[in-house]
């Protein structure tokens, strides 16, 4: 049996999920992180791609993003993940599978959901424990949010003007919308405090 199609975006935007092996870490050092990211540069840039948000964790990958044509996405996601897995093949002699197959991939059909997906993937390190603040973790698109820290990955979410009218007002509202804990999340404690 063949695998099904894609489900398509009426907005274009996507929830792009990728998750290790048996759940092996697929990150190991701080290389493989900048290896990554420079995979999402080359393959974002050759397949048109806007990248809203994303979060690099140690055994899984959050990006949301942007593509005209599903087919793009395709191309996207099987160049990054195809070329990391040969760069992993590389330098570790590496067999069998590093990703669980075929990424997951979920529609985002309107900008509040868009808004809330941006959040859930920055505040991922914060609900896995790493972390106690996004601020705090390095691999993600939150500090171009929240403080304005240079990202050549992210497209500037079209829904993130709702956050202020000047860019400082963004900022801050930005921060106060991603780290306040909501009663329905359950905050897991850093390891070591």
């Amino acid at each position: 049996m063949g695998r099904r199609p894609r489900v398509g975006s009426q907005t274009g935007c996507f929830h792009v999920v990728a998750r290790g092996n048996n759940q092996r870490a697929v990150f190991g050092s701080e290389s493989d992180f900048l290896v990554y990211q420079h995979l999402l540069r080359k393959y974002k840039a050759r397949c048109l791609i806007d990248l809203y948000h994303y979060c690099l964790m140690g055994n899984h990958v959050h990006l949301i993003l942007r593509t005209e044509r599903i087919q793009e996405l395709s191309q996207f996601m099987h160049g990054i993940q195809r070329s990391y897995f040969l760069y992993r093949k590389g330098r570790e002699k590496l067999t069998g599978h590093l990703w669980q197959g075929r990424y997951s991939c979920f529609p985002i059909e309107d900008e509040p959901y868009l808004l809330e997906c941006g959040r859930y993937v920055e505040r991922n390190p914060v609900q896995a424990g790493i972390v106690l603040k996004p601020g705090d973790y390095r691999w993600s698109s939150y500090m171009l949010y929240a403080f304005g820290v240079a990202d050549p990955l992210v497209t500037i979410s079209p829904v993130y003007t709702q956050f202020g009218l000047t860019l400082e007002q963004r900022r801050v509202s930005y921060q106060r919308y991603v780290e306040i804990t909501r009663t329905n999340e359950e905050l897991k404690s850093v390891p070591g405090t």
